[in-house]
Protein backbone atom coordinates (compact mmCIF):
# COMPACT_ATOMS: atom_id res chain seq x y z
CA UNK A 1 0.00 0.00 0.00
CA UNK A 2 2.77 2.40 -0.48
CA UNK A 3 1.03 4.70 -2.98
CA UNK A 4 -2.36 4.95 -0.94
CA UNK A 5 -3.09 8.05 -0.21
CA UNK A 6 -5.89 10.48 1.68
CA UNK A 7 -6.30 14.44 1.54
CA UNK A 8 -9.07 16.29 3.14
CA UNK A 9 -10.14 20.02 3.82
CA UNK A 10 -9.11 20.40 7.23
CA UNK A 11 -13.38 20.51 8.17
CA UNK A 12 -14.77 20.37 10.37
CA UNK A 13 -12.10 19.52 12.87
CA UNK A 14 -8.95 19.10 11.25
CA UNK A 15 -9.05 15.55 11.81
CA UNK A 16 -8.93 12.43 9.79
CA UNK A 17 -9.10 8.69 10.51
CA UNK A 18 -8.47 5.71 8.48
CA UNK A 19 -8.64 1.59 8.04
CA UNK A 20 -7.95 -1.03 5.75
CA UNK A 21 -9.73 -4.38 5.61
CA UNK A 22 -10.59 -7.04 3.22
CA UNK A 23 -13.66 -6.42 1.19
CA UNK A 24 -13.51 -10.12 -0.96
CA UNK A 25 -10.71 -12.89 -1.33
CA UNK A 26 -10.10 -16.18 -1.79
CA UNK A 27 -12.05 -19.11 0.34
CA UNK A 28 -9.84 -18.93 3.25
CA UNK A 29 -7.99 -16.29 2.67
CA UNK A 30 -7.07 -13.07 5.02
CA UNK A 31 -4.87 -10.31 5.34
CA UNK A 32 -3.08 -8.89 8.42
CA UNK A 33 -2.24 -5.57 8.18
CA UNK A 34 0.65 -4.23 10.20
CA UNK A 35 -0.94 -0.81 10.84
CA UNK A 36 -4.66 -1.36 9.48
CA UNK A 37 -5.73 2.39 10.81
CA UNK A 38 -2.66 3.95 9.01
CA UNK A 39 -2.60 4.70 4.95
CA UNK A 40 0.66 3.40 4.55
CA UNK A 41 1.09 -0.01 5.80
CA UNK A 42 2.24 -3.51 5.20
CA UNK A 43 -0.25 -6.54 4.38
CA UNK A 44 0.59 -9.73 4.56
CA UNK A 45 -1.46 -12.22 2.72
CA UNK A 46 -2.00 -15.99 3.79
CA UNK A 47 -2.89 -17.61 0.08
CA UNK A 48 -2.53 -16.92 -3.09
CA UNK A 49 -5.32 -15.51 -5.47
CA UNK A 50 -7.16 -11.82 -5.57
CA UNK A 51 -7.85 -9.71 -3.08
CA UNK A 52 -10.39 -6.34 -2.82
CA UNK A 53 -8.99 -3.78 0.20
CA UNK A 54 -10.98 -1.00 0.92
CA UNK A 55 -8.92 2.28 2.45
CA UNK A 56 -11.93 4.45 4.25
CA UNK A 57 -11.35 7.69 6.01
CA UNK A 58 -13.76 10.10 7.76
CA UNK A 59 -13.46 13.25 8.54
CA UNK A 60 -16.37 13.20 11.81
CA UNK A 61 -19.08 14.52 9.58
CA UNK A 62 -18.23 13.04 5.81
CA UNK A 63 -16.88 9.68 4.97
CA UNK A 64 -14.87 8.22 1.86
CA UNK A 65 -13.60 5.23 0.46
CA UNK A 66 -11.77 3.41 -2.59
CA UNK A 67 -10.90 0.13 -3.38
CA UNK A 68 -7.81 -1.53 -4.97
CA UNK A 69 -7.32 -5.28 -6.07
CA UNK A 70 -4.37 -7.13 -5.16
CA UNK A 71 -3.63 -10.44 -6.93
CA UNK A 72 -0.91 -12.67 -4.86
CA UNK A 73 0.60 -15.58 -6.83
CA UNK A 74 2.33 -18.70 -5.15
CA UNK A 75 5.38 -19.00 -5.08
CA UNK A 76 7.69 -21.00 -7.22
CA UNK A 77 9.85 -22.02 -4.42
CA UNK A 78 7.40 -23.55 -2.04
CA UNK A 79 6.68 -26.88 -1.21
CA UNK A 80 3.31 -28.06 -1.61
CA UNK A 81 1.82 -31.32 -0.07
CA UNK A 82 2.11 -34.08 -2.82
CA UNK A 83 -1.77 -34.53 -4.48
CA UNK A 84 -2.98 -37.93 -3.57
CA UNK A 85 -6.41 -40.25 -5.46
CA UNK A 86 -7.27 -43.18 -3.70
CA UNK A 87 -9.73 -44.20 -6.63
CA UNK A 88 -13.76 -43.80 -6.77
CA UNK A 89 -15.45 -45.30 -3.89
CA UNK A 90 -17.07 -48.19 -4.14
CA UNK A 91 -20.29 -50.13 -2.65
CA UNK A 92 -21.22 -53.50 -3.31
CA UNK A 93 -20.18 -57.11 -2.88
CA UNK A 94 -16.60 -58.24 -2.51
CA UNK A 95 -14.80 -61.23 -1.69
CA UNK A 96 -12.49 -60.91 1.02
CA UNK A 97 -10.50 -64.23 2.05
CA UNK A 98 -12.40 -66.44 -0.58
CA UNK A 99 -15.84 -65.10 1.21
CA UNK A 100 -17.86 -63.78 -1.48
CA UNK A 101 -20.67 -61.71 -0.07
CA UNK A 102 -18.72 -59.34 2.26
CA UNK A 103 -20.05 -55.54 2.37
CA UNK A 104 -17.89 -52.79 3.04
Amino acid sequence: MNDAWVADDGKPYGLVTTGWSMVYGPAGGTVDFDEPNFVQTRAEFRLPGSYTLMLQASDGEKDANDLTVITVYADPNQNDPPEVYAGSDYSGDLAVGGQPGVQT
